[in-house]
């Protein structure tokens, strides 16, 4: 909190305004004198002001008058210089506390439903609702049902997605005048993660579990032709118990982790087989989010594995790279361009020209701070885009490096996933295996 005093105290009074004497308990803990909003850039002072009036308000505690007089006359210009519908939203909402009584939707046109594609559209797409609720006073039908198609897929399936996402999902959900009951299976994962001693809500983990992990280590005894020896009968029982729990928890995607597992050895019978491929195959027929690209590759794999054929993906729209993150999720967008339509391949590459231009000379001389899921994320992104010399070329350089990530204590032919790590990785084996970059 003393690092973040906006956020720090927003999220305490976001957390204790359900509990019983919650405005006693926040007075207790909010120092309004610790708030200092950030004066270089718009959209996050906007975000800082709206958290900070609503820690104000579910605090009972008022804001000096002259603090407030400060806000009011710098609000309009502030509003002026975003654009993006969420930071509307919150400026709409700030000016809703403050309430000087002027009519702040003058000039403010309601955005269009977005996209949905990430955590920001996602944003956007509940900001241009929170827009239209306070410029026109509610939603109108037809955008509040495009609104809920878009995100019925999140509310579907949310497991393999972040709380986030999910959170603001559901906030569109609510915003779009959908039924609360549909809500509810989100309300029983939720209190699965509620920790018992301090009654709050333990983040998500996306952890490797029984049978991701089983089919890595099946895939890699596979590729090693030692399958039989790792899955023996014991092994390949307990791994046909894991699949009847998880059908019983309705873990259809860890239903087909174990499939695949069995299938190694060619102990799948026609009907798992089945099972599987129908739910990898809606896995990826639906829309995809920024933040799952880095898992689809394995889901690709392993639908390829069962014989399925992979649909077309629905991928999201190119993005702007900002750092090394979007980069290494640019480079994964771009590698899986052979399953999506021809028309948005073109998009996607059209977006991203400069970025393949210099991604072999990124790779080249960014060998020593490249993790190995950008260099390969990397190498897999200009598969189709360089002469084919020039790209085996880049893969012999590959292969050089990725000799010095080889080996680890115990494990002589598993990778780790940078030189700062002691570790050897499943996944990151399995994706040097993939991209055919293994020193056999």
């Amino acid at each position: 909190m003393a690092e973040e005093p906006v956020w720090g105290q927003w999220w305490v009074a976001q957390t204790l305004r359900h509990w019983p004497d919650a405005r006693d308990l926040l007075r207790q803990h909010v120092d309004m004198s610790a708030m200092r909003l950030d004066r270089d850039d718009s959209q996050r002072w906007i975000a800082e002001v709206a958290a900070m009036l609503e820690v104000a308000q579910l605090a009972d505690v008022p804001l000096a008058a002259e603090r407030r007089q400060r806000l009011l006359d710098e609000l309009p210009q502030r509003v002026d210089e975003v654009s993006r519908p969420y930071a509307q939203c919150r400026a709409l909402d700030a000016a809703a506390i403050l309430d000087d009584g002027r009519d702040w939707t003058t000039g403010i046109e309601v955005p269009p439903v977005p996209e949905v594609h990430d955590l920001s559209s996602m944003m956007n797409l509940y900001g241009a609702l929170c827009v239209e609720r306070h410029v026109t006073g509610q939603v109108a039908p037809t955008r509040a049902a495009d609104a809920r198609q878009l995100v019925s897929p999140v509310l579907d399936d949310p497991a393999d997605l972040d709380d986030p996402l999910v959170g603001f999902a559901s906030r569109v959900w609510l915003e779009a005048s959908g039924d609360t009951a549909a809500l509810s299976g989100l309300v029983g994962q939720s209190a699965d993660r509620i920790d018992d001693e301090s009654g709050l809500l333990r983040k998500r983990v996306h952890a490797f579990g029984t049978l991701r992990t089983t089919y890595l280590v099946a895939w890699l005894a596979s590729y090693a032709q030692a399958a039989e020896e790792i899955l023996g009968p014991e092994t390949r029982e307990a791994v046909r118990e894991e699949i009847n729990e998880a059908r019983r928890r309705g873990a259809d995607l860890d239903v087909a982790y174990g499939a695949t597992t069995l299938l190694q050895v060619d102990d799948v019978d026609d009907e798992l087989r089945a099972e599987a491929s129908a739910t990898l195959r809606r896995k990826l027929e639906g829309p995809l989010f920024r933040e799952q690209l880095d898992s689809v590759w394995m889901l690709v794999n392993m639908l390829q594995q069962l014989g399925g054929e992979v649909p077309q993906l629905h991928v999201p729209e190119p993005f702007p790279v900002r750092d090394d993150e979007d980069r290494y999720q640019a480079w994964t967008l771009l590698g899986l361009r052979p399953f999506v339509a021809q028309e948005k391949q073109e998009r996607i590459t059209e977006y991203y020209r400069d970025l393949l231009d210099d991604t072999p000379d990124l790779l080249r001389a960014g060998y020593e701070e490249l993790t190995l899921r950008e260099l390969l994320a990397g190498v897999a992104a200009i598969a189709g885009d360089l002469p084919q010399s020039e790209y085996n070329a880049l893969l012999d350089d590959a292969y050089t490096w990725t000799t010095e990530l080889r080996g680890c204590q115990g494990f002589t032919r598993l990778y780790r996933p940078d030189r700062g790590t002691s570790e050897c990785g499943l996944a990151t084996t399995a994706l040097v295996i993939r991209e055919g970059l293994d020193h056999r």
